[in-house]
């Protein structure tokens, strides 16, 4: 705003002695060979013929009542100024297309989302520009934007300390606009500014909704063109009254404490504190004007007792300092604690109560200490200690401190079993716990089978998880880190030809890139068929063959494509064309094997869109060798992807 413009809201505010010599003509009364901007109080009981009401939809109104103008909007219908719904009512009169000033007094209060109430300079009815105050459902914004051709853009979007009255100031200068808000209406605060050229032919007042639309009422006292002055008004009381704190409250941690509050009107805050009341420490302090308080004492000593002094201050410059008040910052942290094992699934874990689905029952945890993980361990039933991986290998220990337990299945007496799992950290400080591994033997897993994941929260209820932590959420399973071979199975290691069948719904792709280089060699998503379990002499095993075949959706850097791959990487088919698994899709995964008269495995995939039809052909298929796995069970891969599966169902394939 220019110098001018703050001296003529001064004016507004504070009529000067002068003006009690002056008779003016009421405004409705003011005839204007050129259109010149009305000044009104609404003090008539009704509008004057300078105004003009537009409501495009027909079901709000306008009302003059108790010296204030009242624009009301129903709930339940959008009333925004926006592209495609340009529904908000307003009040308009007559602007020559020069430079100008207008200034708003509302009465009202935006609180409830997405309320609103402003000014508007119009070229016509889908060229104009709107400056107003609303209500965001948790802040309240100054807000402006130009609507070109019904076309809407964001010029301006602040944020100010809520509540009533609020003045709203719009100049014009050339193609340059400024906004500018006050809590008082002389005391102004300057927005924000931009360039549109924009032909003005009317200026005026509107109010709004928009969805969940509550019904509002915009409030207006008056309606300034400082060129046209209003009649004097009693120049209205300074304020003198301090704001009101209340709700102080102290959340202290070990060397931080946050001290909150409120008050009954925007004001700034500041909070004094240290060891003593002299407050030696500092002070911490927002001059933003807010109602709401908020401040972080930072550095503090932990187990010590600190004093604090609250200070705010009104726009107006009253002030109020609160008592000394104390908190006492939280018991100081071992300075070597324990480490701490994770163990994921939980201290009781059963497994083979529905089948075996691999050779091995694996258990993954992890460990972390502040002085660092030196080594993790653990025994058998009393046995001596077995020395395990510490992660990351870039395999299947994604992050620091994860480890992978794996207990031979044909070994493992049946039922309860204790598993001691001791991680030591840097200087030497061990931690201990037990897990139960509850062992039932004998069971296979009969065909038809279903893993419902409504029913099974506990993912250990439906299938046996390998590596990174999994979860179910929403009735689908997800892994919840990303990785090298996220894998979980289900089934028995002992079928040999069925068909499943999974939706699976992709999320995100490998974020860092780690995903395309080696060890991993691009993300994959899909499933596994006729497995057994890793294999090979690293601890964890890190070998994926013997296998009967992966069926998946394989992105490279250059390419991506869905890939059926047999045994040992002998067998390959790949789907010609590109196909576009975008994130966010969900594709229905289908993967048949039987064998032949000859012994030999056939292995058919294809996958569809879940929101279209199966198709009638499979997409990919590859015979193996006899002497491939003849059996096994079947995995769900996310391999360096985030992405959620769905119910699966598994039927036998005479």
């Amino acid at each position: 705003m220019t110098a001018g413009a703050t001296l003529s809201r001064r004016w507004v505010a504070r009529i000067t002695t002068c003006l009690l010599f002056v008779t003016l003509i009421p405004a409705t009364q003011i005839a204007h060979a050129d259109p010149l901007l009305v000044s009104d109080g609404f003090d008539g009981g009704s509008l004057g013929s300078v105004w003009s009401w537009v409501d495009p939809l027909g079901d709000s109104s306008v009302e003059v009542s108790g010296g204030r103008v009242e624009i009301s909007v129903p709930a339940g219908t959008s009333h925004d100024l926006w592209t495609n719904r340009n529904h908000a009512p307003r009040l308009l009169q007559a602007a020559p297309d020069s430079d100008l000033e207008v200034v708003a007094k509302f009465d009202s209060v935006v609180d409830a989302k997405y309320q609103s109430q402003g000014l508007l300079a119009v070229q016509d009815f889908d060229d104009l520009l709107r400056v107003d105050v609303f209500y965001t459902g948790s802040s309240t914004q100054v807000f402006a934007a130009r609507m070109d051709a019904g076309t809407a853009t964001t010029l301006l979007n602040k944020t100010i300390a809520g509540g009533a009255p609020v003045w709203l100031g719009l100049a014009r200068t050339g193609d340059t606009w400024s906004v500018s808000h006050s809590y008082d209406g002389t005391s102004w605060t300057d927005t924000g500014s931009f360039t549109y050229p924009l032909t003005v032919s009317q200026v005026g007042l509107f109010a709004g909704n928009h969805t969940p639309s509550p019904a509002f009422t915009a409030q207006i006292d008056y309606f300034l063109n400082p060129a046209d002055p209003l009649d004097p008004e009693p120049e209205p009381e300074p304020d003198v009254t301090p704001p009101v704190i209340s709700g102080v409250a102290a959340t202290p941690t070990t060397d931080t404490a946050t001290i909150d509050w409120t008050t009954d009107e925007p004001a700034t805050g500041a909070v004094a504190y240290g060891t003593t009341t002299t407050y030696q420490d500092g002070t911490v302090s927002d001059n933003t004007l807010t109602t709401s308080h908020s401040l972080t004492l930072d550095g503090l000593t932990c187990e010590t007792i600190y004093h604090y002094q609250i200070t705010t201050t009104d726009q107006a410059g009253n002030t109020t300092t609160t008592p000394d008040a104390t908190f006492t910052t939280t018991t100081c942290p071992d300075p070597d604690p324990a480490p701490v094992i994770d163990v994921w699934y939980g201290l009781h874990q059963r497994f083979g109560h529905l089948a075996n689905s691999q050779a091995w029952i694996t258990i993954p945890g992890t460990a972390t200490s502040n002085q660092g993980i030196d080594a993790v361990s653990y025994q058998l039933n009393g046995g001596p200690p077995q020395g395990l991986t510490i992660g990351p290998d870039g395999k299947r220990l994604a992050d620091a401190g994860d480890f992978i337990i794996e207990l031979d299945r044909s070994a493992l007496p049946a039922g309860d079993n204790e598993v001691l799992i001791t991680a030591i950290d840097s200087s030497g400080v061990s931690a201990t716990v037990t897990v139960t591994v509850e062992h039932t033997t004998g069971q296979t897993g009969s065909l038809p089978f279903a893993v419902d994941w409504s029913t099974s929260s506990n993912l250990l209820d439906a299938v046996e998880p390998m590596e990174g932590r999994w979860s179910v959420d929403g009735g689908m399973a997800r892994p919840t880190q990303f990785g090298y071979d996220r894998l979980v199975a289900l089934g028995d290691i002992t079928w040999t030809d069925y068909e499943v069948t999974v939706p699976i719904t992709l999320h995100t792709i490998d974020p860092i890139g780690d995903g395309y280089q080696s060890p991993s060699n691009g993300p994959a998503l899909g499933l596994g068929v006729r497995w057994s379990g890793h294999s090979g002499t690293k601890q964890p095993r890190q070998d994926y063959f013997p296998a009967g075949a992966f069926a998946w959706y394989r992105w490279r850097s250059t390419s991506q494509r869905f890939e059926l791959i047999g045994n040992e990487s002998k067998y390959v088919d790949r789907a010609p064309g590109t196909y576009n698994f975008l994130e966010g899709q969900t594709f229905m995964h289908k993967v048949r094997v039987h064998t032949g008269a000859d012994g030999r495995a056939t292995y058919q995939f294809k996958a569809w869109e879940a929101s279209t039809a199966e198709p009638a052909d499979w997409l990919l298929e590859i015979t193996t060798d006899a002497t491939d796995p003849d059996g096994g069970s079947i995995v769900l891969i996310a391999h360096e992807v985030d992405a959620s599966f769905g119910n699966v169902t598994v039927t036998p394939v005479p």
